[in-house]
């Protein structure tokens, strides 16, 4: 069954195309290519506040999503579901807050078109499905919020699709700031630097239990959100814009505890929700021990001897599918993943690679053209092949 909807498909971090305005023709701050070549650390810097681009000669805007990590998924959705579907690319950069406001912009903006595929549309409401991947759900739920707590109003979303978003972040953030060499932002070390600087990055702080611990017996947890549980060379700034702050830390906490769930009175959604989310065993950072006893540099994450667990090699099973979220959850597990795309990266995450894979497609294809609890008893078969068993609906 078609649709009866238009759908708004959100990229996740690093999902969109950077260009640079200022030039007489824009010069490209980041795409697939740059990332894996070497993107410029100028070019993509925040200033302190992390709201605009520090340098004079720099002012980027998203372009679009990025082809190589998104086109086999959304031009095959079109095809399947015959429907307008829609691309927000955003500045990744910035904090999921101000990406859910513009979001939330850019949903009321397509309401105001006569979308001529679907006669009666507007009468029956004017709703979009959201489908988002990774970090792209953080900032659909700060549309919600946008909508319910800002807007005084229901938001108009009728289903929404999380594809391994990082409701309670990622242990890769630490890394990405501390060492770099993370997918989470870039494999490259010179990276970590401007990690520090992005608020997106702050806000895929760990949340889930004990994802940082002192070393030792016992393992006493430490909070990541406190500047004294950093290591003292990322946290003794001789130029702030480089170095981790508690003020970030803060702002980055505090965006997260108000972040409403799809389900919350003020900012429910329509329709259902549908999480889908890879599991590999032992690919993905779950706890690391800190030296708390160094003494130069202070505070030393050891993550050679970090424990790992069920994840997609950057999001844990655990903040994807946080029981706060309930709504319908189906794995991916890595052994049925098939074969990496010829044209993914060697080093792509498998985080990265769910999109690109003809089951998810399938998956959501399914769920957003019968969201009833009853029709997703439909979806059985798939998961039966990939060894789960039926959906569990919340």
């Amino acid at each position: 069954m078609k649709p009866s909807k238009p759908i708004v498909f959100v990229p996740g971090i690093k999902g969109s195309g950077l260009e640079n305005s200022y030039p007489m023709e824009p010069a490209t701050t980041w795409s697939a290519w740059r990332a894996v070549a070497g993107g410029s650390l100028k070019s993509l810097l925040l200033d302190l506040q992390g709201e605009v681009d520090e340098w004079d000669d720099v002012v980027n805007r998203p372009t679009q999503a990025l082809h190589i990590a998104y086109a086999k998924f959304v031009e095959g959705l079109r095809g399947r579901l015959e429907v307008p579907i829609y691309v927000f690319p955003y500045d990744w950069r910035l904090s999921c807050g101000e990406n859910g406001r513009r979001l939330a912009s850019f949903v009321e903006h397509l309401r105001k078109k006569p979308m001529h595929a679907l006669p009666g549309w507007r009468k029956a409401g004017g709703l979009v499905d959201l489908v988002c991947h990774s970090m792209g759900g953080l900032v659909a739920r700060a549309a919600l919020q946008e909508w319910g707590r800002a807007r005084g109003e229901r938001p108009p979303v009728g289903n929404l699709v999380f594809i391994a978003t990082p409701h309670l972040g990622s242990l890769d953030s630490v890394k990405a700031m501390i060492v770099g060499d993370t997918p989470i932002l870039d494999f490259r070390k010179e990276l970590r630097k401007l990690a520090r600087s992005l608020p997106s990055v702050y806000e895929l702080l760990p949340r889930f239990e004990a994802p940082v611990v002192a070393k030792g017996a016992p393992r006493t947890a430490l909070e990541v959100f406190d500047l004294r549980s950093w290591q003292s060379n990322v946290t003794s700034p001789s130029d702030e814009l480089l170095f981790v702050l508690q003020r970030r830390l803060d702002e980055a906490r505090r965006f997260l505890e108000e972040l409403p769930w799809p389900d919350d009175r003020d900012c429910k959604v329509q329709g259902k929700v549908f999480s889908v989310y890879g599991v590999r065993e032992g690919s993905t950072l779950v706890q690391v021990p800190v030296d708390t006893r160094r003494a130069d540099p202070k505070m030393l994450y050891l993550f050679d001897e970090a424990k790992k667990g069920a994840g997609d090699e950057v999001v844990p099973v655990v903040s994807a599918i946080p029981d706060a979220l309930g709504g319908v959850r189906v794995a991916v597990p890595y052994s049925d993943a098939g074969f990496w795309p010829s044209e993914l990266p060697a080093r792509v995450s498998f985080h990265a690679f769910l999109c690109a894979l003809d089951e998810v497609q399938t998956m959501v294809g399914r769920f957003l053209e019968s969201p009833s609890t009853r029709k997703l008893e439909k979806m059985q078969p798939i998961n039966l092949r990939l060894g789960l068993g039926a959906p569990a609906a919340r």
